[in-house]
């Protein structure tokens, strides 16, 4: 699943479904959309009769929550459909580790808003190409142009996907497989409404090695930060995850830096979820490594290096541990820093433990004061729900299951699929 923010506000949410032929073929793309752009004050809701005085018979009220989605409430989700030449791709064919079996729980459809306004929902096909669909009317929930898809990679492409705007431009980042260098490409598609330029290649950090999973975020400057995760298993056995970021600056003709090693995991297993989100003018990159115990974190921009740019981190850090196994996690990444406008808000991570429910981690910003660096720690956990969860197949594996987004209030929301129904979480207060 993914979730973006319409022109007016109002959120809208997109999944993907099984196709009636078979529970493990990918079928149509669905969208549920938020009717009112704001979280309305809470009110009392009339559910019965409840007692008699005076003779009058009083009703029973429940608090209830001001906003009303137009199909969460009800099995009824609208179908976008889906792209031609044989739908969405959810599985590479040669299972990215061939005997190993590695699980690739990465995301196959990411949505976000063009320069205009209008959203754009782009997912890995079947056939190994990029394609998109695109608001039609801006802010119209139910006007979307056809499926168009990209020029063909000239290569297989695995189901990995970051999309991020950047001034005009929006990038949208893949894997590509050519016999055993795992390159990353991306297409650009340079003003709303235009076709998708591209593949440009940006290679692989480790030509010998599986890229696994990669994610990307733009900073206040307009730059593109990307970040990926590689694995290589030798003859010995002794497995080795790494990750690495490549730098694209806003401006004219510029280059990428070329991709930068990070500080390695203790993990032997790769990283094979990862996202990033802007908090405080510094950059928290989260990953989990499979199976799904840990989520780690480690934080670019505020450890600045000898020639006063910003650097990473000399080593990551851990978020938060489940106890029965991390069936699924997503950061709050939308609100991205504008340049010139004030600091976004800090982030969070809500991930759901497969004993214990839904929990939370957000992070806490302190301002440097003399010799004392700024800091960005995140707090300690906090269970939001109750109970036990289950993916589908079996706790303690990840699955892009989970989507976060602040609403128009600024208010976080939850999203979490189970058995194929949508659960949603609304904060209650800024706070």
């Amino acid at each position: 699943m993914t979730v973006a923010r319409n022109s007016d506000g109002r959120l809208e949410l997109f999944v993907l479904a099984a196709d009636p032929a078979g529970p493990f073929i990918p079928g149509d793309v669905y969208h549920a959309s938020q009717i009112e752009a704001t979280d309305g004050p809470p009110e009392f809701v009339e559910v019965g009769t409840g007692p008699t005085i005076d003779g009058v018979t009083l009703p029973l009220l429940t608090l209830a929550s001001g906003d009303v989605w137009s199909d969460l409430a009800t099995p009824l989700w609208t179908s976008l459909g889906r792209p031609p030449n044989g739908g969405v791709l959810i599985n590479d064919p040669q299972l990215r580790g061939g005997s190993g079996g590695l699980l690739l729980p990465q995301p196959v459809l990411a949505a976000t808003t063009d320069s205009l306004g209008y959203l754009m929902l782009c997912v890995v096909g079947a056939d190994g190409s990029l394609y998109s669909r695109s608001q039609s009317v801006r802010g119209i929930s139910s006007s979307w142009g056809p499926w168009t898809g990209s020029q063909p990679p000239q290569t297989t492409l695995t189901a990995n996907l970051a999309v991020v705007l950047s001034g005009q431009a929006v990038f949208a980042f893949l894997i590509g497989d050519s016999g055993n260098t795992n390159e990353v490409i991306y297409y650009a598609q340079d003003g709303s409404g235009t076709p998708w330029a591209g593949p440009f290649p940006l290679g692989s950090p480790v030509p010998s090695d599986l890229t696994m999973a990669l994610t990307a975020s733009v900073d206040a400057e307009g730059g593109i930060l990307l970040n990926v995760a590689t694995f290589d298993q030798p003859a010995s056995g002794q497995n080795v995850g790494n990750l690495f970021s490549n730098y694209l600056p806003k401006a004219l003709n510029s280059q990428w830096s070329g991709w930068v090693a990070l500080p390695q995991s203790s993990d032997a297993l790769p990283a094979i979820q990862m996202q990033t989100a802007w908090a405080r003018g510094a950059m928290c990159l989260f990953f989990s490594v499979w199976p799904a115990a840990t989520i780690y974190y480690i934080i670019y921009g505020l450890y600045p290096a000898a020639s006063s740019q910003p650097s990473w981190a000399p080593a990551y850090a851990t978020l938060a541990t489940g106890e029965g196994g991390i069936v699924s996690w997503a950061a709050d990444t939308w609100d991205m820093p504008v340049p010139g406008s004030a600091e976004p808000l800090t982030t969070a991570v809500f991930y759901v433990d497969a004993q214990s429910g839904l929990w939370m981690a957000a992070f806490e910003y302190s301002r440097s004061i003399g010799w004392n660096p700024s800091h960005l720690l995140p707090s300690a956990p906090v269970q939001i729900d109750t109970g036990q969860w289950s993916d589908g197949q079996q706790p303690g594996i990840l699955w892009p299951q989970q989507a976060v987004i602040r609403n128009a209030s600024g208010l976080w929301q939850v999203f979490c699929m189970q058995s194929g129904q949508c659960y949603r979480w609304t904060q209650s207060a800024p706070s």
